[in-house]
């Protein structure tokens, strides 16, 4: 996949890129698991232009439509993650992590 903001490909090796959060976690840390609110984004994009914000935008509704990043948008609904939520989640994700490994 190209970087959500400005549409260069991502490079393959380790560390090549950031995962860019359209919503940042500090503003809404409720989004911080989102998989809508966290894409592939160049190093150039997320830290030198803060996040290419416009352009993540425009990307992020050609990826996921208009509505869903308005839900994203509006939602402030506070999450509270127990112990074994976020042991579940490290979980997922280290398998999810694993399965992407494969297909490289």
């Amino acid at each position: 996949m190209p970087c959500i903001s400005c549409g260069n490909p991502l490079p393959d090796k380790p560390n090549g890129y950031d995962a860019g959060h359209y919503r940042s976690v500090g503003s809404a840390p409720n989004l911080r698991f989102d998989e809508n609110n966290c894409h592939g984004q160049c190093k150039h994009c997320n830290n030198y232009l803060s996040g290419n914000h416009v352009q993540y935008r425009i990307g992020l509704i050609s990826r996921i439509g208009q509505s869903a990043v308005e839900d994203l948008e509006a939602d402030n609904e506070p999450k509270h993650y127990t112990k074994d939520d976020l042991r579940d989640l490290e979980k997922y994700y280290k398998k999810k992590r694993a399965s992407y490994d494969r297909e490289i």
